[in-house]
């Protein structure tokens, strides 16, 4: 179950026909072909967030479209900037996965981005050339039509995450951050046990971050058998003047730096944003696939937080112990 968030004027209608103040005009508007589809899923609440110029004008548009029912919520605004605030309204109402659907960059798309939430445009209409002014107003997805709808909400990876090899500061008791610790002996014999452990299993790319305690234990378990990609935003959180600082000292600080960041570094909301980016692009480019993530105790928090759903803070703050992979499926907006 999710909920779509729609725009009206020319995601579900073509605005072509001009609705006159006496609401002249509202016989002559019709749904899109592809509009009522996307409208009857079972698994999906419908909630309309609109702007009208002038009071009632939307809901003349609705029932000349006999599609006032099809939505559980209608919201009308009249400034565009006020479809925030609804939107961030709808996401304390419902804990389930929320995704926008509009053709506008600078409206929809931008409030959506700004609160987390999955975007969707489908550009046409009047709207159909205007391009993004800034990296927010950039859509996490763009479709043709509706009927594309279904194959990005449906969108799924398979994820196993498994942590680098013991390290020469994990051994030290020292907390590395973003420091370029080495495997020890010990994190090597790890690694090649991954290796021995998976080699039965397919994967069509293992990632790791460019930290070389990540990268070398991907090189050690599987050398040439898969191919390796290695991506900074899977780096441990950067503990700034603390990276390289006894573990004793850093690890008590952690749950203190959930939205602060820790000095001259990094919060764990920080960190789980570019995690969010890198899942974003791998749910776009390995639809339906299965990979291997290896990274550091960050990676993990944002795993949990952003594919089940686990409070950031219950995340950092709970007691960790290892075991041999963890199983992530990631959706779209989960």
């Amino acid at each position: 179950m999710h909920v779509a968030i729609w725009d009206l004027d020319d995601t579900l209608y073509h605005r072509h026909v001009q609705v006159g103040d006496d609401y002249s005009g509202t016989h002559d508007i019709v749904l899109f072909p592809d509009a009522l589809p996307a409208l009857t899923k079972p698994d999906q609440i419908d909630i309309l967030v609109t702007k009208e110029s002038r009071e009632g004008v939307q809901g003349v548009k609705l029932d000349a479209l006999g599609i006032r029912e099809r939505f559980e919520e209608i919201h009308t605004v009249r400034r565009d900037e006020d479809k925030r605030e609804v939107f961030a309204s709808i996401r304390e109402r419902f804990a389930l996965p929320i995704y926008v659907i509009g053709d506008r960059v600078d409206s929809e798309i931008l409030y959506g981005n700004e609160l987390g939430m999955m975007t969707i445009l489908c550009p046409r209409g009047k709207y159909l050339f205007r391009k993004p002014g800034s990296e927010v107003e950039r859509p996490d997805y763009t479709i043709r039509d509706l009927t594309e709808l279904g194959d990005v909400v449906h969108r799924s990876v398979e994820i196993v995450f498994e942590t680098h090899g013991t390290t020469v500061d994990n051994e030290a008791g020292v907390a590395s951050g973003w420091n370029d610790a080495k495997l020890s002996k010990r994190g090597i014999r790890e690694a090649r046990e991954l290796g021995a452990r998976r080699a039965d299993e397919h994967f069509d790319t293992v990632f790791c971050s460019d930290l070389s305690r990540s990268y070398a234990t991907a090189e050690i378990a599987f050398g040439d058998r898969v191919p390796i990609i290695r991506d900074e935003r899977l780096r441990e959180c950067d503990y700034g003047k603390l990276n390289g600082q006894p573990g004793a000292v850093v690890k008590p600080q952690n749950v203190e730096h959930i939205t602060k960041p820790f000095p001259g570094g990094e919060s764990y909301l920080q960190t789980t944003a570019r995690m969010k980016r890198f899942l974003d692009e791998l749910l776009h480019s390995y639809n339906h696939r299965r990979v291997m993530v290896i990274g550091h105790r960050a990676t993990q928090y944002a795993l949990e937080h952003l594919t089940r759903n686990v409070p950031l803070e219950e995340a950092v703050a709970a007691a960790w112990e290892w075991q041999p992979g963890w199983t992530y499926r990631l959706k779209a907006l989960d």
